[in-house]
């Protein structure tokens, strides 16, 4: 969350520290501040938030076509909101390989037999038993 701030964003929250464990935090930019330091986009690993503070209208539709390739892409919003912003959907199916409605994405279990690939060792084959 360091480089968060040092870019520019402000922290709304954050949880208590509690050893061995990552600390939770919510963050908030402008959308003038995103698009003028794209890096604030970057994967953040851990449980972290970016809240990218949009005026209503064309501002949402400008944040949706800046940003990069995503795994998955999530839209809140009630009726009336899903109705008045239906082209975020046009713009974020490109941008993402998985488009959630009021929904959110299935976790990842982060644990050892999580294999994310590269050249380490889950990937030989394992030795054989006598």
């Amino acid at each position: 969350m360091k480089r968060l701030a040092d870019l520019g964003a402000a922290a709304i929250g954050q949880g208590e520290d509690e050893a061995g464990k990552a600390t939770p935090a919510v963050m908030h930019a402008s959308l003038s501040t995103v698009l003028d330091t794209p890096a604030m986009l970057h994967e953040v690993f851990g449980p972290a938030g970016l809240l990218v503070r949009c005026n209503e209208g064309n501002d949402l539709y400008t944040f949706a076509a800046s940003l990069e390739g995503q795994l998955t892409a999530t839209i809140h919003g009630t009726p009336a909101d899903l109705a008045k912003y239906a082209g975020l959907v046009d713009i974020l199916r490109e941008k993402a390989g998985r488009l959630l409605v009021n929904g959110f994405p299935t976790g990842v279990a982060v644990n050892h037999a999580m294999v994310h690939g590269g050249p380490g060792p889950q990937l030989r084959p394992a030795p054989a038993h006598p």
